[in-house]
């Protein structure tokens, strides 16, 4: 039989559309099955993503190394039926045949195009390699030895909590590099002989290891009225509270100087300020502790302005002398706060009236607080007033120190509820506490506090929150009280109750608990009493209730 190429204008377009398709049928599977012999054998060890790159590549070899195959199937001169099954098992075997016939010039063709693929490929990857090499050298890979080296450096050092349980005196340390030389810098409330020999004795890093010891209550400083930076627009404050909230915890696993989280302007002096920014507050700006980096000076494409500062609680400590305000204190300890808000409490069958003050005033044991996600309730101190003396007024049935997850974010809380010894069951009015809307600052806003230390005292409220540290404790988003005419708040104030209110001191409305202050006495650090009431579940007074002194 004589075969030849079909040349019928009525079949032609069908018949090379059916041809087509068997053809890229044919095609399609041997480069499918070359597609995983060429992976599985030269791309193990290639990232994934090569492969669909190459895929395609590959199922275009059929347009370069095959068009000959469209002249070479040869079929009967007579006329045929393309849509018959006899037809189609006919062209078929031709194809077949053909692909056999050819099979040398094929796999020659498809080897010359691979070969050529895997050249360009060669190359791309030759130009990865260097540019990988190069981002290498800059970015400059710690030595993994030295990095070893430096975490035993701070595994030497005593845990932190343990140290601070020891000696309650230290507030916090570091210890890291500075100018090139080790150095372990402490924090102490007041200065401890008995501290600083342990210090000096167990945590000799290195033989040059320098200490420097800084004494809180010995912190010289003019305490100056702070200028008041210019307001930070409400939309820029809130992205810039969304980042502190996305980052903050990362923040403070990575740097471990980081005692202070807030949103600010750069400070260019002390009058002159900047751009809004997000600030960090560090316990020493140039010392980098062992095995950290440096404090970033960007935070997702935000300015950060590195201010050094520290925070403590306002506990007065070692108190010989009492002045003006409800001071109290534990049975048989000579420390001493001041009262906050007289509530009572809706957790019993049967009314129980007392007072919130700080944890760390009534409580005392924060470290050991922070441990518990939630309240702790029970029969603890008895509670003293005034501080100093044997009159027991109550005693500590629930404390919180740390943070509490509210709808939106964490929020810091120190603060106990001291039940009232002597029985009181009367009704008692409601007093009105803040909203939202009277904490959004808009223009300069009031608030006032009664304390042992500074008695009444009249604040400015921060538009800002600020996370901080104290005592290896966070608090987040606290409120910020800077100081207005004369210093807000002393070591004896903590505790003391804060009230939005006006220039002459009126009070309006509950704001929250004072409990700590930072280094320069210009920042007091009061947490929020919406949290507070809705923690503890109590309701206020609406007036202060007399108490017995005698």
């Amino acid at each position: 039989m004589n075969y030849y190429l079909v040349d019928l204008e009525s079949d032609s377009s069908i018949f090379n559309r059916l041809k087509e398709q068997i053809i890229n049928k044919i095609l399609e599977a041997i480069s499918k099955s070359l597609v995983e012999e060429i992976r599985t054998r030269i791309l193990a060890n290639t990232d994934s993503k090569v492969k669909p790159h190459l895929k395609p590549k590959l199922l275009e070899l059929k347009f370069n190394i095959f068009p000959e195959l469209f002249a070479m199937a040869t079929f009967s001169r007579e006329h045929i039926d393309v849509y018959s099954e006899s037809w189609k098992t006919k062209f078929a075997d031709e194809m077949y045949k053909t692909v056999c016939m050819n099979r040398t010039l094929i796999e020659s063709d498809i080897l010359s195009n691979i070969e050529t693929m895997c050249t360009e490929t060669k190359t791309d990857l030759q130009a990865l390699s260097m540019q990988i090499n190069d981002l290498r050298q800059k970015i400059g890979f710690p030595d993994q030895e030295k990095v070893i080296q430096e975490w035993r450096k701070r595994q030497s050092l005593p845990r932190k909590q343990e140290l601070m349980t020891k000696y309650p005196s230290v507030l916090n340390y570091i210890a890291g590099w500075k100018d090139g030389k080790t150095i372990l810098k402490v924090i102490f409330e007041k200065k401890d002989d008995e501290a600083e020999k342990f210090l000096r004795d167990s945590c000799r890093i290195s033989a040059d290891t320098d200490f420097d010891f800084i004494y809180a209550n010995e912190f010289i400083k003019e305490t100056q009225l702070p200028i008041e930076p210019p307001t930070v627009d409400k939309q820029i404050r809130s992205n810039l509270k969304k980042i502190i909230q996305d980052e903050e915890d990362k923040i403070i696993a990575l740097y471990s100087t980081v005692v202070g989280i807030g949103v600010g302007r750069t400070m260019l002096s002390e009058t002159e300020f900047g751009d809004p920014c997000i600030v960090l507050y560090c316990l020493d700006k140039t010392l980098v502790p062992f095995g950290e980096k440096k404090i970033p000076k960007m935070l997702k494409g935000c300015i950060v302005d590195i201010r050094e500062d520290f925070f403590m609680f306002g506990l007065c400590m070692d108190c010989k002398q009492l002045d003006k305000g409800c001071c109290i204190g534990r049975d048989g300890e000579n420390t001493a706060g001041s009262v906050g808000f007289l509530v009572k409490s809706n957790c019993s069958s049967s009314i129980e009236c007392g007072f919130l003050t700080a944890a760390h005033v009534a409580h005392g044991n924060v470290l050991e607080l922070n441990k518990s996600a939630t309240p702790v309730n029970g029969d603890f101190h008895n509670i003293v007033h005034p501080a100093l003396s044997e009159n027991v007024i109550g005693n500590v049935t629930k404390a919180f120190c740390g943070n509490r997850k509210t709808n939106e974010c964490q929020k810091g809380i120190d603060a106990a509820f001291v039940r009232f010894a002597e029985k009181k069951t009367k009704e008692l009015p409601v007093l009105h506490i803040v909203n939202e809307d009277d904490v959004e600052i808009k223009e300069r806003t009031f608030v006032s506090k009664k304390g042992i230390s500074t008695n009444m005292t009249i604040g400015l409220l921060s538009q800002n929150t600020m996370s901080l540290e104290i005592k290896g404790i966070w608090f987040k988003n606290c409120f910020i009280i800077h100081n207005y005419e004369v210093p807000f708040f002393k070591e004896g104030d903590s505790g003391s109750g804060v009230f939005l209110s006006d220039a002459d001191g009126k009070q309006k409305r509950a704001l929250g608990i004072a409990f700590g202050l930072s280094k320069s006495k210009t920042q007091t650090c009061v947490c929020d009493i919406r949290d507070i009431v809705q923690t503890f579940d109590v309701d206020f007074y609406s007036e202060p209730q007399p108490m017995d002194t005698s």
